[in-house]
């Protein structure tokens, strides 16, 4: 899987977004908090510019939850603050 969604970053870097999202979303309910925000960071950086905001909001909400499960609620704040940020005025 790992190596169909290294493919997919090249061609569809919105997709491949999507599913780092959605593998982070996995990781934190195992607990795995590094390994949770490492994908959480992944699908941030592939999201930019290539998806609606909506994916990168679930994103940064699922980063705000790893952080903060992880102690660093500074960390929680400043990605639930990016969120609002990538969110279209409306």
């Amino acid at each position: 899987m790992r190596r169909a969604l290294e493919r997919t970053e090249s061609t569809e870097p919105g997709h491949a977004g999507v599913a780092y999202g959605l593998l982070a979303e996995v990781e934190l309910a195992r607990d795995h908090l590094d390994q949770a925000r490492f994908l959480c960071r992944q699908a941030l950086e592939l999201l930019e510019g290539t998806a609606t905001p909506r994916y990168a909001d679930r994103v940064w909400e699922t980063l705000a939850e790893v952080e903060e499960r992880a102690g660093d609620l500074k960390a929680a704040l400043a990605a639930l603050r990016a969120r609002s940020t990538s969110a279209p005025t409306r």
